[in-house]
Parts: C-alpha cells; sequence; structure tokens
C-alpha cells in the first residue's frame, strides 16, 4: 500500500470515529495512533466474533457497518439484558479485555458486519495515552460492576424468598377467607365462581362444611 492510499484510509478512519462517542471527545494523539492502527475486519451474517471458548480477547472491536449481537451465556444473569444489540460507533469488549479475561458474552454478526479492531496492546496503550477513553472505559466496567450486583442482589432476595416461602407453615400463607361449594350448587354457578376467582378448582363441603371432594374444569368435560 503506497503512503497515500494509508493516509486516504487513516483519514477516512478518522471521520468516522469523530461521529461517535467517546471517539469524538478524544485528544487528537489518541484518536490518531487509534485510527493508525485500526484494521477494518469482515464478519459474516451468523459468525462469531468473540466468544468465551475463544479466551482472552485479542482484539478490540469498534463496529463500522452492520449490526453485532452480545448475548449472555451461562446460567447466570451477569447483568439485567440477556441481550443486546450494538451498531455502528459502538465497541467491545471492553471488561473482558480490559481484565485481560474472556468474554462473558458472545458477540455474533446479525448481519454482514465491518468491524474496526486493534489489538489488546494496542488498547491498554490507548487507555494510557488517552484520559478522555480511559475514563470512557473505567465508567463502562462501573457501570457493568453495578448492574452485576444489582443481579446478584435480586437473585439472592428470590431464592431467599422461595426459601421461605418452602419453610412457611401454611396457615401463615392462607390470607383469604377459605372458597367452596356445596354438593347442592349447581354446575353452572360452580363453573362461574371458579372462572370469577380465577380459580383452578374448587373444595366441596357437606351440610357441616367438612370436605368432601374437589372439583376442577376437567371434572364436567365427563359429564
Amino acid at each position: 500500500m503506497t503512503n497515500a492510499a494509508a493516509t486516504l484510509l487513516v483519514g477516512a478512519s478518522t471521520d468516522f470515529l469523530r461521529n461517535f462517542s467517546p471517539f469524538n471527545r478524544m485528544e487528537a494523539e489518541a484518536l490518531s495512533f487509534l485510527a493508525e492502527r485500526a484494521v477494518l475486519a469482515f464478519h459474516a451474517r451468523g459468525s462469531d466474533i468473540l466468544t468465551p471458548e475463544m479466551g482472552v480477547p485479542r482484539h478490540f472491536h469498534i463496529v463500522q457497518r452492520g449490526k453485532v449481537q452480545a448475548r449472555q451465556t451461562g446460567s447466570t444473569a451477569v447483568t439485567e439484558y440477556a441481550s443486546l444489540t450494538l451498531g455502528p460507533g459502538e465497541c467491545f469488549p471492553i471488561g473482558a479485555i480490559s481484565a485481560r479475561r474472556p468474554s462473558t458474552n458472545a458477540y455474533v454478526a446479525v448481519e454482514d458486519s465491518f468491524c474496526f479492531q486493534i489489538t489488546a496492546e494496542d488498547f491498554l496503550h490507548l487507555m494510557q495515552m488517552s484520559p478522555v477513553f480511559h475514563l470512557f472505559c473505567t465508567q463502562y466496567i462501573a457501570s457493568l460492576l453495578n448492574q452485576s450486583r444489582q443481579q446478584l442482589q435480586t437473585t439472592f432476595a428470590q431464592r431467599a424468598a422461595e426459601q421461605q416461602t418452602m419453610t412457611t407453615s401454611l396457615g401463615k400463607l392462607v390470607t383469604k377467607e377459605p372458597v367452596f361449594v356445596t354438593a347442592e350448587t349447581a354446575t353452572r354457578a360452580a363453573l362461574e365462581r371458579m372462572s370469577e376467582l380465577r380459580l383452578g378448582c374448587m373444595v366441596v363441603v357437606d351440610a357441616e362444611r367438612r370436605p368432601v371432594g374437589v372439583v376442577t374444569p376437567v371434572s364436567y368435560t365427563h359429564l
């Protein structure tokens, strides 16, 4: 590639980056560093750009064209979203590449897409030379940690509630007057009552209000 062609490519990359935050606020030297090292890569629709199985990310990606979906993997939710679609100007994987660990997300091209990419080493150097970029990445990681903390609190609260419910006596769970019908109650009246109260079954009692059976809508399909 000639010097003139390389200069044109760097200029085009710079012009693109200036349309998006935080690149439009970055120092001139840092932006030039990024544009000079960014390589445009093509990713076909449905292809994996990055997955946890690939290990520690080797590149930092900036979507140039197309759409990339970030999907959480594993049985435990880390953030409030299960999937997120990234468009032009958005980048990944900030948290994983900063911590030098495998990503917790799988990044898949939703459609034919192009992404600028720089090496992990260049990404870390860019953080050191650009206070603006460093702040952006730090705030992003802090946001992820906050979402993760909230998600864990929600999960623990749900589990605690489930455990409490399983150990609570039935008497404490019953807060309403019992609903029942007598053996003399007409079929239509019983069904209407069940529908009104949105019940799946109802206890049948005798004259002394002792349970003698249970009826459900299925009971009437055999009449």
